[in-house]
This record gives C-alpha cells, sequence and structure tokens, in this order.
C-alpha cells in the first residue's frame, strides 16, 4: 500500500512557521482558513436577540435544518426589527431573513446580509457599505447609510448621492446638493468653481456681460435720474421741495431698473428726516419721518441690485415637506407667484427649507401644495398657471423708456378687477398706432411692453408731487417677472 507524499505550499509552511513561533495572528489564522475554503455561508432566520449584546454576538439564528447558532452582525446594526422583549431577549415579530457564515476553527459566526426585515422587501447587503478592509461600524438600510472607520465617515445613498469625511477634508457627491439656509458664511482662502479660481470665474462672466448703460429723466417735479449699468442701479435724487405727507415725486419705467424688494433709506438735512421709498412698482416716494413741513433741499443717491433673471414676482422652492393635505404627489420643486393670498403682498414669501412664509403677515404655506398650514384657507398661486406672455409694442407712457418689439411676460393678474386668469392678447389704437396689449375681461387694457393701465396710468406730477394714496388709487399696473 502506497501513501500520498504531502508537498506542502510555501505560503503553507510560511503560514506553519508563524503558528509555531507565536507570530501568526487571528487575522493571520482567519485569512488562512478562508483560503482554504473552511468558511461556510449558510441561510435562515433570527430566532432572537439578547438587548445587551445586540452590536456583538447576540443575534441567536436557525438555519433552514433547524439547527441554531450565536451569530455577531457584520455592522453595529441598521434598525432594530420590531420585537416583543422578554427578560432582556428581544424576539422579532416577523421573519429577518439573513445570510450568514459560520467558522468552525474560530467558531464566529457572521451575519452578512439582510434579506429581508419584516416588510421590507429589499435585502441589505451590509458587506457594501464597508470601507474595504477597515473595521467598519455600519447603520444602514438597503439604499442608505452611514458607516464610519478610523479617520474615515461616510454617508451614503445607493452610491449615487454621498458626502464622505475624512482627516484632510469633506467632499460631497451627488447629482444635486441643495442648500437652503437663513444665512450662509464661507470662510475660505481659496474657493473654486469647476476646478478655476473664483475670482477668475466672476471676472469672466463679467467681461461677458455686454456693458449697458441706460439713463432716464424721469418725470419729477424736482431732479430725479436712474442710472444702470448692467444690473446695477443708481437713483440720484436733488431739488428743493416741500411736503408734508407721503408723496410720489416720480416713477420708474424702466422694467430692468426696478428693485425686486421695496428700497428704503433715512435722509436728514438736519432738521427734517425723510424717508426715500422705491416700490417694486417702480414708484418714488418721499415720506417725512418726524412731521417736517417745510421746503428743505434733497441730493440723495441710491443704489440697489437688480437681478436680470426669473425673479420678479416669482418664486421658486425645492420641496423637502409636504403637509398632512397635500394632493399634489411628491413634486421635487415648485414654482410659485410671489404674492400672499392673505395680506395681499407682493414679493413677500420667503423658502425657509421646510415651509414658505409671508415675511408681512408671518403665515406659513406648504412647499408642496400651496395649501397654508393653519387651516387651508389661502393657497398659493402656481407660476405654470398664472403667467402671460406678449410681444409689445411701446405706448405713450413708455416709448421713450422701453425697447419696442420685446416679448414681455406678466402674472396674468388683473389689478383693475383683482382677478386671476383673464388677460389675453389684443390690440388697440392710439391715434394712428397700434399698440400690443393684454386685455382683461373687466375691459382693461395693459401696454404689453411696460404694463400700465392704458386709461389708468396714475395722475400726472405736479409742482409739488402726488399725494402717494392718490396716486395709487389712479395707477393700474401689471406685475412684471421677465423678458422672454
Amino acid at each position: 500500500m502506497t501513501s500520498h507524499s504531502f508537498r506542502p505550499s510555501i505560503a503553507r509552511v510560511q503560514n506553519a512557521q508563524k503558528a509555531f513561533t507565536s507570530t501568526k495572528t487571528n487575522a493571520t489564522i482567519r485569512d488562512l482558513e478562508e483560503e482554504e475554503g473552511e468558511l461556510e455561508e449558510k441561510e435562515g432566520v433570527v430566532v432572537s436577540i439578547k438587548r445587551d449584546l445586540i452590536n456583538g454576538a447576540g443575534w441567536t439564528v436557525q438555519d433552514d435544518e433547524g439547527q441554531t447558532y450565536i451569530c455577531s452582525c457584520a455592522s453595529s446594526m441598521y434598525e432594530v426589527p420590531e420585537t416583543v422583549e422578554r427578560g432582556g431577549i428581544l424576539y422579532p415579530k416577523d421573519t429577518v431573513e439573513v445570510t450568514f457564515t459560520v467558522n468552525p476553527v474560530l467558531r464566529i459566526n457572521t451575519i452578512k446580509e439582510i434579506k429581508s426585515l419584516g416588510e421590507e422587501t429589499e435585502k441589505l447587503d451590509i458587506s457594501k457599505w464597508q470601507h474595504g478592509e477597515e473595521s467598519t461600524t455600519v447603520i444602514a438600510k438597503p439604499k442608505s447609510a452611514l458607516s464610519i472607520s478610523d479617520g474615515f465617515i461616510k454617508l451614503d445613498y445607493n452610491n449615487d448621492n454621498k458626502m464622505l469625511a475624512d482627516a484632510d477634508s469633506v467632499k460631497t457627491e451627488g447629482k444635486k446638493t441643495d442648500i437652503n439656509t437663513e444665512s450662509l458664511s464661507i470662510n475660505s482662502g481659496n474657493v473654486s468653481l469647476w476646478g478655476k479660481d473664483i475670482k477668475d470665474v466672476m471676472q469672466d462672466n463679467a467681461l461677458g456681460i455686454s456693458n449697458s448703460f441706460k439713463t432716464f429723466d424721469i418725470d419729477s417735479p424736482i431732479s430725479v435720474i436712474a442710472n444702470r449699468t448692467n444690473n446695477m442701479t443708481e437713483l440720484h435724487v436733488s431739488g428743493k421741495i416741500s411736503i408734508a405727507d407721503a408723496t410720489v415725486i416720480g416713477q420708474i419705467k424702466d422694467q430692468a431698473s426696478i428693485p425686486v424688494r421695496k428700497q428704503t433709506q433715512f435722509i436728514t438735512d438736519g432738521n427734517c428726516v425723510d424717508k426715500i421709498i422705491i416700490d417694486t412698482d417702480g414708484v418714488i416716494i418721499i415720506e417725512p419721518v418726524n412731521g417736517c413741513t417745510k421746503e428743505r433741499e434733497f441730493d440723495s443717491t441710491h443704489n440697489w441690485v437688480s437681478p436680470q433673471v426669473l425673479s420678479r414676482n416669482y418664486l421658486k422652492v425645492i420641496v423637502k415637506h409636504s403637509c398632512n393635505y397635500c394632493d399634489e404627489g411628491n413634486n421635487t420643486e415648485m414654482e410659485y407667484i410671489n404674492y400672499c393670498p392673505k395680506c395681499g403682498a407682493w414679493n413677500v414669501l420667503v423658502d425657509t427649507g421646510t415651509s414658505i412664509r409671508c415675511s408681512e403677515c408671518a403665515i406659513q404655506f406648504c412647499q408642496n401644495c400651496g395649501k397654508d398650514l393653519t387651516n387651508q384657507t389661502y393657497t398659493l398661486q402656481k407660476y405654470s398657471d398664472n403667467n402671460v406672455s406678449v410681444f409689445g409694442t411701446t405706448c405713450k407712457y413708455c416709448n421713450s423708456y422701453l425697447e419696442p418689439e420685446t416679448t414681455k411676460q406678466f402674472v396674468n393678474y388683473c389689478p383693475n378687477c383683482k382677478t386671476w386668469g383673464n388677460l389675453s392678447h389684443s390690440e388697440r389704437l392710439d391715434g394712428e398706432d397700434v399698440v400690443s396689449i393684454l386685455k382683461c375681461t373687466c375691459g382693461a387694457e395693459f401696454c404689453g411692453t411696460c404694463g400700465i393701465d392704458q386709461d389708468n396710468s396714475g395722475i400726472a406730477l405736479n409742482n409739488n408731487g402726488i399725494s402717494k394714496y392718490e396716486y395709487d388709487n389712479a395707477l393700474r399696473k401689471l406685475k412684471y417677472i421677465k423678458e422672454v
């Protein structure tokens, strides 16, 4: 009878020497056993969990043949299944299917995969959240996980969107990143966009914008001049006037120069204190603060940024929360007209990140459906349903201020009858000229370029200006959104 000769490989000899000389660690033993196929993979169900050992060898698992094993989980678990507790032992209410490995040499049994968790239909593959060969603590669901190893933290959603943090940096990877905050501070010695220093990017963009400059002499009892360079507007007010109440001294008709939000500035000559206000219709108002009625000299300059983008009377939100009564499905973003239906104010809605809030009356609305969160009484107007565009000519009120043959978009709201959705394109004869207009079902006709009512354009200013109350009552003007 012949016996087979034993010819150990070099690796087996080296490993045997390590064991003999006590330099062979548990990791070496584990690697050796795994190389030689000693690990056995099984499937089973969780029988019970020791509450005090939930992050260790506290999981009792039964295989398909009825044999039970004490197992450790490959992570500090994601989420404990719904259980009943008796004497410190947790018993799952539903079947929790797992895949686990059995190591007969080291007597270590490890749960590798959660195939189902109660009503959860997707399997939880814990191994895909591991940081390579590093010992990793994982809090996971089938599609997302928070994993921590020595010196590295990873927040991962389905391997598409990630946040990575190590000793050197914090990185965000994903299809879209949204930041919603009332205040954001960035303190950095170097900010890059697309791999380029932000200063160079801003310089390139600035050079790319045509250096458009426009100046307007505004009808007024004193000197009022508006200058606009690209998206920066400067208004200079100078001259003597005597006023006792809030008084209109002019109106900016150039839509690109009008501020998105009301501008207010206090001025004084040592005796009188006044406010100069430029509202979102371009109306310029002087309002005495301390009751001064004497004639005084004005000489002041006001500056503001007027964005040349889709921002006037318009609000776009990234939907983060929906209300309990929401019937709009799960939208990722919504667009609304920036108008509060409760207090009737324009350009006062602010996205707080979890709701839409009116900065005037403090009412809050659902980001997703636009209904107020208090009692569902008020609903925001959707941008998609309430905008109207028209190819405009210029009327007698704007022919020296605005370019003809442009397409403008306005809010589909009539300031005359105060109704939504009733404006449509039409034409109007102004002497021998044909004026392109938006006409309401109530009969009001608005210029398709400046948006001013052709029969209610405000009151002609006299040497002392006009009462703000009288001017507001006489002025009918559409709310402008953008040039298309």
